[in-house]
C-alpha cells in the first residue's frame, strides 16, 4: 500500500469519510465509459466521489443508468447528483432506469454518502451534439370578460423553453400584461440569457430585460407567448395575465409622431370666430410666438389658472380654475379633509410666490370621490369675496356637450414638480404649460388595466413621450381650444399619473361629465349667483 492510500485509510478510520480526488475524464465522440461506485455491485459508505466528464466543443454527454440504490432519508444521509447543464438532479432513492443528455459538452456526477449506503452503475457516451431543449407547451383558454393568470415563474431556470398559446372566445380580443424581472445575467447579450416573445397576427415583440409594464394587445382571439432561457440566465421572475374582451380598437397612440404647435392667435380676444359663448371666457393673453414643447407660461397668459395654497404659509399644494366670480373648480383628492378656512386661492399671476392677490375659501363642495377608480375627482371652492374680472383675470369656458378631442392636442398647466434635470434651468415658482395629446378612452382604460368601468368612465386621458403632468399639478386646468369659438374650454383636471415616469397616459377628471353637477352645486352654494360660461350652440 502506498503512502497516499495509507493516509486515506487512516483518515477513514478516524473521521469516517474518504475524500476522493476528482475524476476529470476527456471523452472522444462515440466513446463510452462505465461509471460505478468503488464496491459495486455492493453498496459503498463514507464516500464523496466526483466524475467530471467532457467532450469536444459543441458535443454532449449522454448518461444512462440501470441501477441506482441510495438509501437515505430526506437525502440527509447520502445522495447522488447529476449536473447536465441545468439545475442539478438530486437522487436519494432506488431506480432501475435513469437517462439524461447534457445541454453542453460536460456532465458531472457526484456521489455523496455520509452515514447512508449507496451503489450505482451508469454508462456515459460522448455525442457529437447536445440533445434539443425540451419544449414545454401549454394551451390556455380565457373566457370573455375574465382575466387569466397564464404564466407564473417565480424563478428563472437555466435552459428552458416554454410555449404558451392563449385563446379567447370567437370574436374576442386579448390583452396581455406581463411583469418581467431579469438581472445578474452573465451573458454579454442579455437576450442570450433570456428572451420573452409575444406574438399575435403579424406583430411580434421581444423583451430581454426587466420590464414591469409589458402590455400587448391582439386584434383577434389568439396570442402566443414564448419564454426561452439560456445557460447564462440571471435571477428574476415572470408573471403574465391575459384579459379577454369584446369590441374596441386599441389606437397605438404612442406611435403617433408629436407635431404639437401653438399660436399667438389661440384664444385671442379680437379674432373673429364662428360661434360665441354665453359670457366672456377662455381668452388668452399670448406673446407673438410658436411653442413646440413645454415652457413657462407668460404673465397673465391664462387668466383662469389659480394656485391653491395654505393660508399664512403660502405653500402651493394643487391647481384650480376660475369658473365664476365666486367659484373655483379643482380635484377632490386635492382637498381631502382640509378645512375651508385653511385654504387660499392665488389669482392673476403666473408666479405662485406672488400671493398678494389671494382670496380665502369659505365653503368646500366635494363629490363622492372614489380613490380606487379615480372617478368623481372633482370639487368646488366657494370664495370669501367676489373676483373682479379684467383682461388678466377671468373664467375658463365649460363644455356643456362632449367635445370631440380624441388624438387632438390639449394644453395642461400647473406649478407641479419638475424633472430633476430641469431644476437648474427652470424656475419652479412659474406656471408651466405643455401640450399633450388626448387619448381615446378605450386605449387608456386598457393600459390602466380596466381601473374603471369602460361604459361609465368619467375620465379623459392624455399622452406625451417627453412631457406630462406631475405631483402638484393635480386639480389644475387641462384645456382645449374650441375652433368654433377660439376660446379655451376646461376639459380635464389631473387626477392620476404614473409617478411622472412617462410610461402611461395621464388620467384627468372629464369636466363635461360633471357640467350639470357643477350648475346644481353652484345654485345650492352660499354664492348661488355665480355664473359659468359655455358655448352657444
Amino acid at each position: 500500500m502506498n503512502h497516499r492510500a495509507i493516509i486515506l485509510w487512516i483518515f477513514a478510520i478516524l473521521f469516517g469519510t474518504v475524500v476522493c480526488e476528482k475524476r476529470i475524464i476527456r471523452m472522444k465522440t462515440g466513446e463510452t465509459l462505465e461509471l460505478i461506485n468503488d464496491k459495486y455491485p455492493e453498496t459503498s459508505q463514507n464516500v464523496n466521489d466526483l466524475w467530471m466528464l467532457g467532450t469536444s466543443s459543441g458535443g454532449a454527454i449522454k448518461l444512462e443508468c440501470d441501477d441506482i440504490r441510495i438509501n437515505s432519508e430526506n437525502c440527509d444521509e447520502g445522495r447522488m447528483m447529476i449536473s447536465a447543464g441545468d439545475s442539478p438532479k438530486v437522487i436519494c432513492d432506488n431506480r432501475k432506469t435513469y437517462s439524461v443528455t447534457s445541454l453542453f459538452e460536460s456532465l458531472y456526477v457526484t456521489l455523496e454518502l455520509k452515514i447512508g449506503e449507496g451503489a450505482f452503475r451508469c454508462k456515459a457516451t460522448a455525442l457529437s451534439s447536445p440533445a434539443p431543449i425540451e419544449k414545454h407547451q401549454k394551451v390556455i383558454h380565457v373566457e370573455t370578460g375574465s382575466t387569466g393568470n397564464v404564466i407564473s415563474h417565480t424563478n428563472l431556470e437555466r435552459v428552458m423553453l416554454y410555449e404558451y398559446v392563449i385563446t379567447g372566445d370567437p370574436g374576442s380580443k386579448l390583452i396581455a400584461r406581463c411583469h418581467l424581472a431579469h438581472s445578474d445575467s452573465q451573458a454579454k447579450n442579455k437576450c442570450d440569457g433570456l428572451t420573452l416573445t409575444l406574438t399575435s397576427g403579424g406583430e411580434t415583440r421581444k423583451y430581454c430585460e426587466t420590464d414591469n409594464r409589458i402590455i400587448f394587445h391582439t386584434e383577434d382571439d389568439l396570442l402566443r407567448i414564448d419564454l426561452k432561457t439560456g445557460l447564462m440566465v440571471g435571477s428574476g421572475y415572470l408573471f403574465c395575465y391575459v384579459k379577454s374582451i369584446i369590441g374596441g380598437t386599441y389606437s397605438k397612440y404612442k406611435n403617433i409622431a408629436s407635431e404639437e404647435v401653438d399660436s399667438s392667435e389661440h384664444g385671442l380676444i379680437l379674432k373673429q370666430s364662428r360661434k360665441t359663448t354665453t359670457c366672456k371666457c377662455g381668452w388668452a393673453n399670448k406673446d407673438n410666438r410658436r411653442i413646440i414643447y413645454g415652457h413657462d407660461a407668460g404673465p397673465h397668459e391664462y387668466p383662469w389658472a389659480v394656485s391653491l395654497q395654505y393660508v399664512n404659509i403660502g405653500f402651493h399644494f394643487c391647481g384650480g380654475s376660475i369658473i365664476s366670480e365666486y367659484h373655483i373648480l379643482t380635484a377632490a383628492h386635492c382637498i381631502g379633509n382640509k378645512k375651508a378656512q385653511n385654504i387660499q386661492v392665488v389669482i392673476g399671476t403666473n408666479n405662485r410666490s406672488e400671493n398678494k392677490n389671494a382670496i380665502e375659501v369659505k365653503e368646500i363642495i366635494l363629490h363622492d370621490y372614489d380613490r380606487g377608480t379615480v372617478q368623481n375627482d372633482i370639487a368646488i371652492l366657494v370664495l370669501q369675496k367676489k373676483i373682479e374680472f379684467n383682461q388678466f383675470i377671468g373664467p375658463v369656458c365649460l363644455p356643456s356637450i362632449q367635445p370631440k378631442i380624441n388624438h387632438q392636442y390639449v394644453t395642461a398647466m400647473g406649478w407641479g414638480s419638475l424633472a430633476d434635470s430641469e431644476y437648474n434651468i427652470k424656475d419652479p415658482a412659474l406656471l408651466k404649460e405643455t401640450k399633450l395629446r388626448a387619448v381615446d378612452i378605450y386605449s387608456c382604460t386598457v393600459d390602466w388595466n380596466f381601473k374603471w368601468d369602460l361604459q361609465s368612465a368619467k375620465v379623459m386621458c392624455t399622452w406625451s413621450n417627453h412631457t406630462d403632468i406631475c405631483m402638484g399639478d393635480s386639480g389644475g386646468p387641462v384645456v382645449w381650444l374650441d375652433p368654433e369659438t377660439n376660446r379655451y374650454n376646461l376639459i380635464g383636471m389631473p387626477a392620476l399619473c404614473d409617478g411622472c415616469r412617462l410610461t402611461m397616459p395621464s388620467v384627468h377628471t372629464s369636466v363635461y361629465h360633471f357640467y350639470d353637477w357643477i350648475q346644481s352645486k353652484i345654485a345650492e352654494s352660499s354664492e348661488p349667483n355665480g355664473k359659468t360660461c359655455t358655448k352657444v350652440e
